[in-house]
């Protein structure tokens, strides 16, 4: 299941054979259920996860104890508190699996090895991580200043996967809309027959 990690920095920055063997020697795969938490709220993110299939949600509770899903990540995204993770602090948030998962497991002790002596490893997860960040940020420019039902049909567009197999309460919660809302909305548009 390594491969599925290279192929992905790979296809990013040119490995050595030495970064090759660098990385597949200083990481490992499990596999998670859904549900189980890889990080809770106020403990510090000490592992960088790799995902080689499934999906992984990052939530905080807010004022009032309710949970506000701000980000999911899926296959071949990098996952972790970053501020925790690079701060020592605690998380913010909590990651969970929203489906079963098989997850490249990258140890903090691992990671600063392989950013210290891949440079290439280096390039690439910088170059990835920026790309996920700018498109964070752009879906939330977008949700900012568009309807909830164009949100919808843009992140249906955009990631039919997250859309399909994460949980309702979850999305609408991402979305920044109750459930009745999204149910609302999702029976709008298949009555419209404006389902891409």
């Amino acid at each position: 299941m390594n491969l599925f990690l290279l192929n992905a920095i790979h296809q990013v920055e040119r490995l050595t054979d030495d970064e090759k063997h660098l990385i597949t020697s200083n990481v490992q795969t499990k596999k998670y259920k859904k549900g189980e938490y890889l990080l809770h709220s106020g403990k510090v993110a000490n592992h960088v996860y790799f995902i080689v299939s499934g999906i992984i949600r990052f939530f905080f509770f807010d004022i009032n104890g309710k949970e506000i899903t701000t980000v999911f990540f899926k296959e071949n995204d990098f996952v972790t508190s970053l501020i925790s993770f690079k701060e020592f602090s605690p998380s913010s948030g909590t990651l969970q699996t929203e489906t079963d998962c098989e997850l490249i497991v990258i140890e903090r002790k691992a990671w600063d090895l392989l950013q210290a002596q891949a440079p290439n490893w280096k390039k690439a997860v910088k170059k990835i991580t920026d790309d996920f960040l700018m498109n964070k940020v752009r879906f939330q420019q977008f949700l900012i200043h568009h309807e909830a039902k164009d949100t919808y049909l843009f992140l249906l567009k955009k990631e039919p996967n997250i859309v399909q197999r994460v949980p309702i309460g979850h999305l609408a919660s991402y979305l920044g809309i109750t459930i009745y809302s999204l149910s609302r909305i999702r029976k709008q548009i298949v009555n419209a027959d404006f389902l891409p």
